[in-house]
């Protein structure tokens, strides 16, 4: 079912025109055309007894239009950005990537290992009737399952001198848990909710991990996850940059608000399960944002490739995640979030810098070889000299240290 979401992502991504693609497919027909009526207004104003230098002039034109300064230079642009950004340990898959996160103006962000350190830590325990008993089987479960939280779990078991058990009938149930059967019967590992669905009466909302078997409540585990180093001044950043952040996460409220009080972030929302990140990137897109998605885990995938730039958490980040997703943070700082999109508009703003003024010179060049005042030298300017130009002003990123 994973597999089949993220087909149906790619296939509902619509590829980004290129800058130069767009510009092209006007100036070229412009230029032939300004070509053809350069030779017929000369021929029909000085006579043919002017071919020659009407036909000069017509090549003249097209050798001062020649569009080699925007074949070049802005590729040049892009190529730049995106060996920039590998410099500060941020992969961008390609240069459409690198376009679309100019754009962004709304970001969500996956709590656990995007914003929080991703290696939780239990800190406190209710234990019930039974739980020296079933424990072992608890470490099991655990120990199939790949969620932090359930890593977390293991590892605090192991350190308590816990043994696993052989389990069977082990099942993942998305966004809410695992279960598994030993001897017969039934356990189950997970959320509030999955907890609630067993026992059958509303839970106190005070725990992380609930563990019980058939319809009794086993154990419950406080799990923590501390806040990154630089989440807040990522999430100051990127709000100063105009882009409206949110933070979604399958977590408890209590634990969802704590997160988001320490980060600044005001919109966040809690107990979201996969699908539910998908719909709400969606919804974001159908009120005309530009939306990157912030995420590490499988479960990720699906909504890394639905967003209209999707970001990875690399050192941590699943496979899946990895390969669904159009930009990688090696390091899983959350401010190369905003260095990102720092490069992409930088690099933006050189191309568009490179397209006004290749076509401006060119313009006023043009001009003057359709009147017959271009000379050689002119019209090397235009095609040789421009293009120099436009590739130096595309290099110079290279060189600008706090990019």
């Amino acid at each position: 079912r994973m597999v089949r979401m993220v087909q149906e992502a790619q296939g509902s991504k619509a590829p980004v025109q290129g800058v130069v693609d767009k510009v092209s497919s006007v100036f070229v027909p412009v230029v032939i055309l300004l070509s053809i009526l350069t030779f017929v207004i000369w021929i029909a104003v000085a006579g043919w007894n002017m071919f020659p230098y009407a036909l000069l002039t017509a090549v003249s034109v097209l050798v001062i239009a020649c569009p080699c300064a925007l074949g070049l230079a802005t590729p040049t642009a892009l190529t730049v950005g995106i060996g920039k950004a590998a410099q500060q340990h941020i992969l961008i898959k390609d240069a459409f990537a690198l376009e679309n996160m100019c754009r962004v103006n709304a970001i969500v962000l996956d709590k656990t290992g995007t914003l929080t350190e991703g290696t939780p830590k239990v800190v406190g325990e209710k234990l019930y009737s039974g739980f020296e008993e079933y424990v072992p089987v608890l470490l099991a479960a655990e120990m199939r399952s790949e969620h932090p939280l359930a890593v977390s779990l293991s590892e605090y078991l192991r350190q308590k001198g816990v043994k696993p058990i052989e389990i069977s009938a082990f099942e993942s149930i998305t966004g809410k848990g695992v279960m598994c059967e030993y001897r017969g019967e039934k356990f189950w590992i997970g959320s509030k909710a999955l907890a609630e669905e067993n026992v059958g009466v509303l839970l106190p909302d005070l725990f992380s991990i609930y563990f019980g078997k058939g319809d009794s409540l086993v154990a419950a585990f406080e799990v923590k996850d501390a806040l990154k180093e630089n989440s807040k001044e990522a999430v100051r950043q990127l709000e100063s940059y105009g882009v409206e952040v949110y933070m979604l996460t399958g977590d408890k409220e209590s634990a969802a608000s704590e997160i988001a009080r320490q980060a600044g972030i005001t919109h966040y929302e809690w107990g979201v399960l996969p699908d539910d990140k998908e719909r709400f990137v969606l919804d974001l897109q159908r009120r005309g944002k530009c939306v990157a998605m912030v995420g590490d885990g499988i479960n990720d995938a699906p909504v890394l490739r639905r967003a209209d730039v999707g970001i990875a958490m690399g050192a941590m980040g699943s496979d899946a995640a990895i390969e669904a997703a159009d930009i990688v943070l090696m390091d899983d700082d959350p401010l190369k979030i905003a260095k990102a999109i720092k490069i992409s508009r930088k690099t933006l703003r050189i191309v568009y810098q490179n397209i006004v003024f290749a076509i401006g010179i060119k313009g006023i060049c043009l001009v003057l070889g359709a009147v017959g005042l271009a000379n050689m030298w002119l019209a090397i300017f235009a095609d040789v000299g421009v293009m120099v130009i436009a590739v130096i002003n595309a290099i110079r990123a290279l060189f600008v240290k706090n990019l």
